[in-house]
């Protein structure tokens, strides 16, 4: 691994870097939060130092991978009460990040490329508001949300497919990703149901994420066209389960088809009858058309075709202060292996060899039909390290991402974190077959083979 040029960084950066490891000398095991009945503001700082093993020795053309990027972010959480029943809550994140050492192979000469890449975007100065909304209660049991917040309707642990609304999770740490979605919901609660209504308008982000278009947006021939989606959802306690029961019409929300509803339920329960530490549940979205295209490029946005997203899994709580969650998830608009190879043939046919056009392949959102989910944690084991382990695989070509996720918190203000993640392949001869280039794999698409990365986080 190669060690970042530092001479490379910026006054601005290395002299908040300095402000923020300063943090640390002045750190003891005080409360971490600014609290009172009403008001509770958490604040923290963050270090984080990643490395990257680009793909290098391979054929398929890929974007540009920085080799190192340096994180420094200070972020807010909390909540503050302005009135009877009326609150405000808001996750924001002020940030700094820099990259050094952009690697690909050019493929017209079969040499490594390396980028400093001294542009304004480089180091990037953020303002990232994750969630920010207002929560209040008009009478007994009826509740409202507006503003930015991430809601989740379904059952999931990896993947959500009746989540129309947020950024997707990763796989290996699902618990990463905090940003919300625009929205204003209504629900009315009761003791073992509930009724939730939700209106989300599209709505285009600036590059601190404020928002900029609103319900609205140009089109290519430059009309302004609607953008939303309205969802609803029923939940009830039924025999023991937690049943949901989920509808949404969606006009142009992040597809091109104008008008689509789509249709969704979860389920989870724990399994008494078998253990009392399992739990089991699924989750289903189903729709007519579909936004991934034919292997061929064909929209299926209007197509009457039913497709469906299914997930069921399962959860084991062992006695020892750990869990393990299988799941598996299947696509009905997603690439068997046949669909994979038509549609990467067509890409790579498609693909200038020129130095100039080295874009993905690896850069295509591919979508797989069926795919498996495993995570491991291990919540403590002397009462201030916490351990898991994750794996995306692919059950079409065995190969899929795995990776482990250490936490040391050795105070009330102070923790440190290493993960890391890599590719794998279960299989030599799995995978798509392309003429002059031999057996390619999902996991091959990936500009990055592996990643390591350093986090130290104190909150003050």
């Amino acid at each position: 691994m190669l060690v970042p040029k530092i001479k490379s960084i910026s006054k601005t950066f290395f002299s908040m870097t300095v402000t923020f490891v300063s943090t640390f000398a002045l750190a003891d095991d005080s409360s971490s939060s600014v609290s009172s009945s009403s008001n509770m503001w958490i604040t923290s700082g963050l270090l984080r130092i990643d490395f990257v093993q680009p793909r290098l020795n391979e054929k398929i053309p890929a974007k540009e991978v920085a080799s190192q990027t340096a994180l420094l972010d200070f972020n807010l959480t909390g909540k503050s009460e302005l009135r009877d029943s009326l609150r405000l809550q808001a996750d924001l994140d002020i940030f700094a990040r820099r990259s050094w050492n952009f690697k690909r192979r050019n493929l017209l000469t079969q040499g490594i490329e390396t980028n400093q890449r001294e542009d304004s975007e480089n180091p990037a100065y953020r303002l990232s508001l994750n969630e920010i909304y207002l929560n209040g209660e008009t009478q007994e049991g009826f509740q409202y949300v507006f503003g930015k917040k991430r809601i989740l309707w379904g059952t999931g642990f990896a993947a959500n497919p009746t989540d129309l609304l947020n950024p997707s999770k990763n796989p290996l740490d699902p618990s990463y990703e905090r940003r919300g979605a625009w929205l204003l919901q209504g629900e009315y609660v009761q003791e073992s149901q509930t009724f939730a209504l939700l209106v989300a308008p599209g709505v285009v982000e600036d590059k601190n994420t404020l928002p900029k278009e609103v319900g609205v947006f140009a089109d290519s021939n430059g009309q302004n066209q609607n953008h939303f989606l309205l969802g609803a959802r029923w939940y009830r306690l039924l025999g023991g389960a937690d049943l949901n029961l989920m509808a949404f019409y969606s006009d142009r929300f992040r597809e091109g088809e104008p008008v689509a509803w789509k249709g969704g339920a979860s389920w989870s329960q724990i399994a008494a009858s078998l253990s009392k530490q399992l739990e089991t549940h699924a989750e289903i979205l189903f729709q007519r058309g579909s936004s991934n295209p034919l292997p061929l490029g064909e929209s299926r946005l209007k197509s009457e075709k039913l497709f469906f997203k299914t997930l069921v899994g399962l959860r084991y709580d062992f006695e020892n202060e750990s869990a393990l969650v299988i799941e598996y998830l299947n696509q009905s608009d997603g690439d068997t292996v046949a669909d994979l190879q038509t549609r990467l043939k067509r890409e790579f046919t498609a693909v200038s060899r020129s130095s100039q056009s080295q874009k993905g392949v690896a850069e295509q959102r591919i979508l797989m039909r069926n795919n498996l989910y495993l995570n491991y944690q291990r919540y403590k084991f002397n009462e201030d390290i916490f351990l898991s382990w994750a794996s995306a695989h692919n059950l079409h070509d065995h190969s899929g991402f795995q990776g482990p996720i250490l936490q040391w918190t050795p105070s009330q203000t102070l923790t440190l974190s290493v993960s890391a993640s890599s590719d794998y392949n279960l299989q030599r001869t799995a995978g798509v077959q392309i003429p002059g280039i031999g057996y390619v794999r999902t996991n091959e698409l990936n500009p990055s083979k592996s990643r390591l990365g350093l986090e130290i986080k104190s909150y003050f």
